[in-house]
Order: C-alpha cells, then sequence, then structure tokens
C-alpha cells in the first residue's frame, strides 16, 4: 500500500500521554507519523499498546518507536506554551541539545 493510501482517513490531530512503570506522566503530546517501515492501524501504530521506546527531551519534543511494528513517529507537548516554563528552566545543555534536533520551536 503506498504512503498516500496508508494516510487515508487519519485524523489531523493524534495525542497521547506516556507513563512508566513508576506512574509518571508526560504532558498531553501531540505525534505525527515519521516515515515508516511499520504498519499502523485505527489510526495508531500497530504494537503501540505494547509500549513504545522514547528519545528526546519531552519539553521539546521527542520521538517515539513501537518495536514491536517498527514505526516511528514524532511528538511535541500538545499544549507548547503550558509547557514553556520547562524550557525556559531546561539547562544550556538541553538546549542545545534541543536546538540541534530543530526542537526548540514548536514544529507539530
Amino acid at each position: 500500500m503506498d504512503g498516500a493510501q496508508a494516510t487515508k482517513g487519519r485524523p489531523k490531530s493524534m495525542t497521547l500521554t506516556l507513563r512508566t512503570a513508576e506512574g509518571h506522566e508526560s504532558p498531553l503530546m501531540r505525534m505525527n507519523p515519521v516515515p515508516r517501515r511499520g504498519p499502523w492501524r485505527n489510526p495508531w501504530p500497530e504494537g503501540i499498546e505494547n509500549g513504545v521506546y522514547v528519545a528526546g527531551d519531552l519539553p521539546f519534543g521527542a520521538v517515539g518507536y513501537v518495536p514491536s511494528s517498527g514505526a516511528f513517529f514524532l511528538m511535541q507537548p500538545e499544549d507548547w506554551d503550558a509547557t514553556a516554563n520547562d524550557r525556559k528552566q531546561a539547562s544550556h545543555d538541553r538546549v542545545t541539545r534541543a536546538q540541534a534536533a530543530d526542537l526548540a520551536r514548536r514544529i507539530i
């Protein structure tokens, strides 16, 4: 199935909250599919309910990877303004890494 067909019917904006095994929660995150190899269904990445790996700094943004399907997605806080204080308090190193990844501004 080509990419145009695969994205048919996917909502414009998808959100999720990440939860750790220890009970910590992320802010509500907006997600966008990244060109992918893995299957998506209804409209979530297949296997997302079984967990994801996350790389990034959540107040700025991150990439999620669903190991069971190989799907990737980009995410940033849904309410960008509500997490502004977290970004302002971030260390210089965190800000530099976010800038290098082009995540120091809202992109999705």
